[in-house]
């Protein structure tokens, strides 16, 4: 006799429902599978029936108890056979303490399986599904006993899910297609983790199989201790995996490209690769400066990323413009999610937005932090004319030019690629204060002959450094020119002028 589809759904709603009838529910609608493993009448034959004939995929949690308990049908498409007859009743005074055992487990595994199209899915503890959208019901897949869950990735195709021990160790599960795996052989990286099964780096965004595969976005992920990145949009796909023995750092992300660093630590960069619309390339060279890691490629251009501002930058071999490129989303070891508008930028001013307004204002605010702490340039200069200068005089001139040290450095870091003529702008203001801050060395040199009592050597010094800083007025007026004739109204800021510099 025909079976009613709804009705069936309505039974496999109803708590009191026969396991009898759930295999009969089961054989002519195999499709429901999830609501029918969620019963809590279910029997453990009847979820290996499901799981052999693989009606819809089965899930992690369903997969993990049921190989503990028989191994699982290879064949991808069992014969249609009826499934298992459910048990005899027994009391629950007759049933053996082994067997309750595994039937709690099973159900309390199979209670949190939802089918969410092909993919085998992994969600947060606590029911939460990581930012998804599709409206499912969430799930919750159990780590080992004595293990808690410390990242999980959905990705098309798969899942993973690392959890930890108790006692030390952690155990890495990967669903892949039709197969599932776990190794605990699972080695703790400076942004996730790594095993023979996979690599999972930057709080579980994305994911590397084994055999030099490119990186796999995950569609939602999570983690418990390198840093909430679920909000983040997905990561470009085609990332290249780290050479052997290094793991992912850094990946920063733009409009048509990224930039992945590679590593040993945050503190010891070995490598680096990126794509940048149809021009792509990799090197090494690395070092790791105020939070900011440089390199060189095969062409010898020079390759730099700071976390904050999120800004990725190639300056050719050439000293030509650099390029500068700002980051829609970052992941840094150590510091996590970031990008446009996040965090802070140099002199603890907060990171640029993405439009030409927020680059101009950021870079408003870095010159006005770098005049304040320029301000007593004008009274250190009158000990070096008089040849006369002390201790004091020297270390107030070392104070000076690590003030332009440190603009250098903030400039270095500043994005500009959404201002108008903004790269031409930032190297005209880049070489004036590496001008001046040959100068102010210069000074530093005539400020300590002078303070030894050489005035003569001193004096010549000192000439030398005011003629340098003559070509650095020269190079700021070149800039304020620049500011003040296109950049100060059309934003509706300041003008300087060349001492404002």
């Amino acid at each position: 006799m025909a079976i009613d589809r709804d009705i069936s759904l309505t039974e496999l709603g109803d708590p009191a429902t026969e396991p009898a009838r759930l295999a009969e529910i089961a054989h002519a609608f195999p499709d429901l599978a999830p609501q029918i493993t969620a019963h809590p009448n279910v029997y453990p034959d009847l979820v290996a029936w499901l799981a052999a004939h693989r009606a819809v995929p089965l899930s992690p949690a369903a997969a993990v108890t049921l190989t503990r308990r028989t191994p699982l049908l290879a064949t991808a498409e069992a014969e249609h056979i009826p499934p298992p007859p459910a048990p005899a009743r027994k009391t629950l005074v007759g049933i053996g303490i082994g067997a309750f055992t595994l039937i709690l487990v099973i159900v309390v595994a199979v209670v949190a399986f939802a089918y969410r199209g092909s993919a085998p899915t992994f969600f947060a503890d606590g029911g939460s599904d990581g930012g998804d959208s599709d409206g499912g019901a969430a799930a919750t897949v159990a780590c080992p006993s004595g293990s808690t869950q410390v990242m999980w990735s959905n990705w098309d195709g798969g899942a993973t899910l690392v959890c930890k021990f108790e006692s030390g160790g952690y155990v890495m599960i990967v669903a892949n297609g039709g197969s599932l795996a776990q190794s605990e052989d699972v080695t703790s990286t400076p942004t996730g983790y790594s095993s023979s099964l996979a690599e999972v780096g930057f709080g579980g965004w994305v994911v590397w199989l084994p055999n030099g595969s490119d990186g796999i976005a995950a569609t939602s992920w999570g983690n418990s201790d390198f840093g909430d990145a679920s909000g983040e949009p997905p990561a470009a796909s085609g990332i290249a995996a780290c050479p052997s023995g290094s793991y992912p750092l850094s990946l920063s992300q733009w409009s048509g490209g990224w930039l992945l660093i590679c590593g040993i630590s945050s503190e010891q960069p070995t490598s680096f690769s990126y794509l940048d619309g149809s021009r792509s390339g990799s090197g090494g060279n690395l070092n790791l400066s105020g939070g900011r890691y440089c390199g060189t490629d095969e062409n010898e251009s020079e390759v730099c990323v700071s976390a904050a501002p999120a800004l990725v930058q190639f300056t050719p071999a050439d000293d030509g413009y650099s390029t500068r490129f700002s980051v829609t989303s970052n992941y840094f070891a150590g510091s996590g999610v970031g990008g446009q508008g996040k965090g802070t930028g140099a002199y603890g001013v907060a990171a640029p937005g993405s439009t030409a307004e927020d680059q101009v204002g950021y870079l408003v605010a870095i010159l006005e932090k770098s005049a304040e702490a320029r301000s007593a340039v004008n009274s250190v200069l009158a000990p070096l004319n008089a040849c006369s200068v002390s201790s004091d005089d020297v270390a107030a001139l070392q104070t000076l030019t690590q003030a332009r040290t440190d603009l250098l450095d903030a400039l270095h870091s500043t994005p500009v690629d959404q201002v108008p003529g903004g790269d031409n702008l930032l190297a005209q203001l880049t070489s004036a204060i590496q001008l001046s801050q040959q100068a102010d060395l210069g000074y530093v040199d005539a400020a300590q002959i002078m303070s030894s009592g050489d005035c003569s050597n001193g004096k010549g010094t000192y000439r030398n450094a005011l003629n340098i800083a003559d070509q650095a007025e020269a190079a700021k007026q070149a800039f304020v020119d620049s500011w003040n004739g296109s950049i100060a109204a059309t934003f509706g800021v300041g003008t300087y002028t060349a001492k404002d510099i």
